[in-house]
């Protein structure tokens, strides 16, 4: 038996997932177990990745840009390299 369940998520969020099941000819609900189903399943198979493992590796910078970068220099210097 399904349950209700209250999200409290942006309006502007809404209506573009609203769009979305409408496109996909689906519910929003549905969309969500969907999604829900995947990450269920990454996790208890080890394979969940987390907002860190997705951007990893995305925006790669060689050695020569990061140093041209003050911004970068800045960060590295306060970070640790």
């Amino acid at each position: 038996m399904k349950q209700k369940l209250t999200l409290s998520i942006q309006p502007e969020v809404i209506l573009r997932v609203k769009r979305v099941a409408r496109e996909r000819n689906t519910t929003v609900s549905s969309l969500f177990e969907d999604w829900g189903t995947r990450v269920l399943a990454e996790e208890s198979a080890g394979n969940f990745r987390g907002l860190g493992d997705e951007l990893l590796g995305k925006w790669t910078i060689t050695k020569d840009q990061y140093e041209e970068d003050a911004r970068m220099e800045y960060l590295l210097e306060k970070h640790g390299k």
